[in-house]
């Protein structure tokens, strides 16, 4: 098990897989998404490492974020082989719910357990004031599509 100086336990594994997002918020981008440099993020072999040698370590819970995991190419074989870990008890995502219509019953069927979802309005126009580019009337109905599906809360 993972422990701190001071005794505390960690069995919680949070993991950026991407900075990358198909919103554009104002929060986060106030300016777009401004990246001139090549991004070198971890590929999925190098994910599995991690995560696994994490759940060795005693990590039982993994939440998947981004920016937005789920625009991540090749993003359902990674939490399909995090899901079939042994000793995790929970995978979980944060999303901004764009693309959970048809993605929620595969990440239920890959393993993820529970979905938080990043939603700043339930005013479509302030919504899309917000995002710049997201549509609420897609988001709801992928929350509908998980809420269907019965993941935990």
């Amino acid at each position: 098990m993972l422990n701190d100086q001071f005794g505390r336990q960690f069995n919680y594994l949070r993991l950026s897989i991407t900075d990358v997002c198909n919103f554009s918020c104002t929060y986060c981008l106030p300016n777009g998404y401004q990246c001139d440099t090549p991004r070198n993020f971890l590929n999925k072999n190098e994910i599995n490492t991690l995560v696994n040698a994490f759940a060795q370590l005693g990590t039982k819970k993994v939440r998947i974020t981004g920016g937005e995991p789920l625009i991540r190419k090749n993003v359902m074989q990674l939490f399909e082989n995090i899901g079939k870990l042994p000793k995790l008890k929970e995978l979980t995502i944060t999303t901004n719910g764009s693309k959970l219509l048809t993605l929620a019953q595969p990440l239920k069927d890959a393993g993820v357990q529970r979905i938080n979802i990043s939603l700043d309005s339930l005013d479509p126009e302030r919504f899309r004031k917000i995002t710049r580019t997201g549509n609420l009337e897609s988001v709801i109905s992928g929350i509908d599509k998980a809420l269907s599906l019965d993941f935990k809360k």
